[in-house]
């Protein structure tokens, strides 16, 4: 057995492994996005830099985080969504009361 055979062959295991565990591969590893949720801001630190809590879940925001007002402020009860990697949020933007 050749090298491509056996990097083909270990391909095909680890994909079937993942098919059977339900592992799923981080979306931003598909055409470069990353998973987005919208909720109602819960709480959020008086500056930037800090947890949020929107949507019931917990993101850490840090100075490069992209905060988008357009729609309205970001305050406790306003609708927003959120960009993330893990609980990293990457961009935090207000929303339509209707989009929550």
């Amino acid at each position: 057995m050749n090298k491509t055979s056996l990097i083909r062959i270990g391909a095909a295991a680890l994909l079937s492994t993942s098919a059977v565990l339900g592992v799923v591969a981080p979306s931003h590893a598909k055409g470069g996005k990353l998973p987005r949720i919208a909720g109602i801001v819960s709480s959020r630190p008086a500056g930037k830099v800090g947890t949020w809590v929107i949507g019931g879940r917990s993101f850490t925001a840090t100075r490069s985080t992209q905060l988008d007002t357009v729609e309205g402020p970001l305050r406790v009860g306003a609708c927003a969504k959120v960009r993330y990697n893990g609980s990293r949020a990457i961009e935090i933007d207000s929303e339509p009361a209707s989009d929550c």
